[in-house]
């Protein structure tokens, strides 16, 4: 995350669900079947290396088994984010009672608790939703789903941002030299994606540059033996296509038997390739509209 500076939506990965202030009763409800963006604007503040969530100018604290505001830090009762040392992602969110489940319940520990994300609140407009059936309460029946809840594979028309390793701070990049996949924190080429099955597969694929591909890095300014990831125009026989982890919402970047994982900003190139599933990158993709640019 980095920047706290911004406001932020509460994502429930892999679910359909937002979450919403009642201004009546003071007090937020979790809406289902109704998407993230949706939902009520927030923002984190930062104290003495402590993540506290706001909304407004009010602490969100959890008195009585609800989550309300206040305008005055109750430690006693505020909620804050809590992840492992030097990361900001995954997060789960703790008050002084306990953490929380995914439906903002206290839980009886850690290992119950759920793993909540943030997403930036302008990624999508409400009419880039029109395309999607909302229809069901679960999403037990779609078999590739975005981060937010959604059937990535249902509208070709539509476009999804990647998100990497859960964190808001890395951007696809294309390097047009030798057409390979690039992540910095410092420049977007604001890339966008959609998905094709293709003999059961699912490509990921970009109107602008083509489909994930493994490129062969000694064909390439003498990088070396080992592949890394780059983009066909054409759809490719070696190809680059997603598989599901454990986590709704969640895959690794696969081709045959090795993995994708990206490398720090500095190294080139910086999507190679893996043999073990626990040392590949992790990959998310989130609904984004057309004429969205991320600010670097």
């Amino acid at each position: 995350m980095g920047d706290y500076t911004e406001e932020f939506k509460l994502l429930f990965p892999g679910e359909l669900k937002s979450l919403k202030f009642n201004d009546s009763n003071n007090s937020f409800n979790i809406a289902s079947n109704e998407h993230y963006s949706i939902g009520t604007n927030l923002s984190i503040e930062e104290v003495n290396g402590a993540r506290y969530l706001k909304h407004e100018t009010g602490f969100i604290c959890y008195k009585d088994g609800v989550l309300t505001t206040t305008t005055h830090m109750d430690k006693n009762t505020v909620v804050y984010l809590k992840s492992k040392k030097d990361t900001d992602y995954p997060f789960k969110l703790k008050c002084k009672d306990g953490y929380f489940d995914k439906d903002l319940k206290v839980c009886s520990g850690s290992e119950e608790a759920y793993n909540f994300q943030l997403l930036w609140s302008d990624l999508v407009n409400p009419e880039d939703l029109e395309d999607f059936d909302n229809s069901s309460d679960t999403n037990s029946d779609i078999e590739y789903i975005s981060t937010d809840g959604l059937n990535l594979t249902s509208n070709e028309n539509s476009l999804f941002t990647l998100i990497l390793n859960r964190e808001l701070i890395s951007h696809a990049n294309f390097f047009d030299d030798d057409n390979s996949l690039m992540f910095s924190e410092e420049n977007s080429d604001d890339i966008k994606f959609q998905f094709k099955n293709i003999k059961d597969k699912i490509h990921v694929y970009s109107p602008e540059h083509g489909y994930f591909c493994v490129l062969k890095g000694e064909d390439y300014y003498d990088h070396g033996p080992g592949d890394y990831v780059g983009f066909s125009e054409e759809i490719p026989q070696s190809a680059v296509t997603l598989s599901k982890t454990n986590e709704l919402g969640t895959y690794k970047l696969v081709n045959g038997s090795q993995f994708v994982k990206v490398l720090n900003p500095e190294e080139f190139p910086n999507c190679v390739f893996v043999d073990s599933a626990d040392d590949a990158s992790d990959f998310q993709f989130v609904l984004v509209n057309e004429e969205y640019e991320f600010e670097v």
